[in-house]
């Protein structure tokens, strides 16, 4: 399991200018380490600047990661300073990691289709693009499709307050809709401020 020195040092000469997912990482090393040496097939809705794709190609060492993203922000990112250069922020993050990382710049409804048309399928999904219900919901039963046996599915923002999207729905409502829907085809590994579940059939 890496260290908090080792994984600095994945971050060390990156160019971010926001953190939303380092809080994530003592988690991340504690729940996945057991498939640490797994060629990992990795899907990410929401990539933003690429911190989480980065830590999950340094910590699934053997891992290839296809990120869906607008890199136009939602809502609550209009005011945010910084939003013309995501995408070439996320593009230099990602750049020593070449054939590994396949970005996709588009609406993820559009781009999960695109794949299960392409026959592609993946061991784990992470979910972090719109946080309204509705949009939630619809990610997360395309990522199914998309999802072999055993693969791992993680949902960000599970407890985050959403006071200005409040008459959507929130990230929280729509993975409870999931879970019971699916509640006899997954296994509920954590839940916390994230949500992570295992694929049985």
């Amino acid at each position: 399991m890496p260290d908090p020195t080792e994984i600095d040092r994945w971050f060390a000469d990156k160019d971010f200018t926001s953190d939303w997912t380092s809080r994530a990482f003592p988690d991340w090393c504690r729940i996945f380490e057991s498939r640490r040496e797994r060629t990992e097939r990795i899907l990410e809705i929401g990539s933003w600047q690429g911190r989480s794709a980065i830590f999950f190609l340094e910590f699934f060492r053997h891992a290839s990661i296809t990120c869906i993203d607008t890199f136009e922000g939602g809502t609550e990112h209009q005011g945010d300073p910084h939003l013309a250069s995501i995408e070439q922020r996320f593009d230099r993050n990602l750049a020593p990691y070449g054939s590994r990382v396949t970005k996709i710049r588009s609406e993820s409804i559009v781009a999960l289709h695109a794949l299960e048309k392409a026959g592609q399928s993946f061991d784990f999904a992470y979910i972090d693009g719109s946080h309204r219900r509705d949009d939630v919901i619809i990610d997360s039963l395309l990522t199914w499709r998309l999802a072999t046996k055993g693969a791992i599915i993680v949902w960000d923002d599970y407890a985050r307050i959403q006071p200005d999207t409040v008459s959507d729905g929130s990230v929280n409502m729509a993975v409870k809709v999931f879970t019971t829907l699916y509640a006899d085809s997954i296994k509920i590994i954590d839940i916390g401020y994230q949500v992570v579940v295992e694929k049985r059939v």
